[in-house]
């Protein structure tokens, strides 16, 4: 499944699981795109946190980034 990040050609790397937490008791998983870190859903859809920032795997670890790709602390 190709990544849908904008202006990435990568595929999502559905061999690497995340477990996220979406609510107090639930958590599903995610998979990363193997060229960008960006987060996506299986379906394919991408992986917004609840302030509506985007989601990213790097350095094995979870990023978020705002609409500019600034890293949001």
């Amino acid at each position: 499944m190709l990544c849908k990040e904008e202006s990435c050609d990568g595929e999502i790397d559905m061999d690497v699981k995340i477990g996220l937490q979406v609510s107090c008791f639930s958590h599903s998983l995610a998979h990363p795109c193997g060229k960008c870190g960006r987060v996506h859903w299986p379906s394919g859809e991408l992986v917004f946190n609840r302030p509506g920032n985007k989601v990213f795997l790097e350095n094995d670890e979870i990023v978020h980034r705002d609409d500019n790709n600034q890293l949001v602390t």
